[in-house]
This record gives C-alpha cells, sequence and structure tokens, in this order.
C-alpha cells in the first residue's frame, strides 16, 4: 500500500474528504485503498497490489497531463506552483 508522506499530498487529502489518518484511521485506509493506490497504480501502468512506495509518477503525470492537452509550458508552471 502506498503511504501518503507528501505533507501536501495529506493535506489535499484531508481538504477532500474531510478526513485524515488520525481523524478517522479505518476510513482513511480505505479511501487510500479504494481510490488512491487504484488511480496511481493506473497512471503508473502498475498492478493495483504493486509496492508503490518508491516510484517517481512525475514521468507518468506529465504524460497524463499532455495526453490531457496540457503543453510542456503548462506543466512547467503547474509543476512551479504545486
Amino acid at each position: 500500500m502506498l503511504e501518503l508522506s507528501s505533507f501536501r499530498l495529506q493535506e489535499a487529502f484531508d481538504n477532500y474528504y474531510r478526513i485524515n489518518e488520525a481523524s478517522d484511521p479505518e476510513k482513511y485506509r480505505a479511501i487510500v485503498e479504494l481510490n488512491l493506490n487504484g488511480m496511481l497504480s493506473t497512471l503508473a501502468g502498475c498492478a493495483k497490489d504493486a509496492d508503490m512506495s518508491q516510484m517517481d509518477f512525475s514521468g507518468p503525470a506529465q504524460a497524463y497531463l499532455r495526453e490531457g492537452g496540457m503543453t510542456d509550458a503548462q506543466i512547467e508552471t503547474l509543476k512551479s506552483r504545486l
């Protein structure tokens, strides 16, 4: 299972679902396993149960954004703001 180690990712996750690991660990883990892991495994092109803890998602994420119509300049601007 992917661990949410990035503070910004944890903060975004908490803002969207209105729960966090401390407030409701059971729901938090269920959401990670059902939603986030599936999304990230699709993005990385790996199995849902793969160990994604050491994966670099920057390449697949940029490819996804390009396929969605973003230019390299727009992607760089987005990265600088994250």
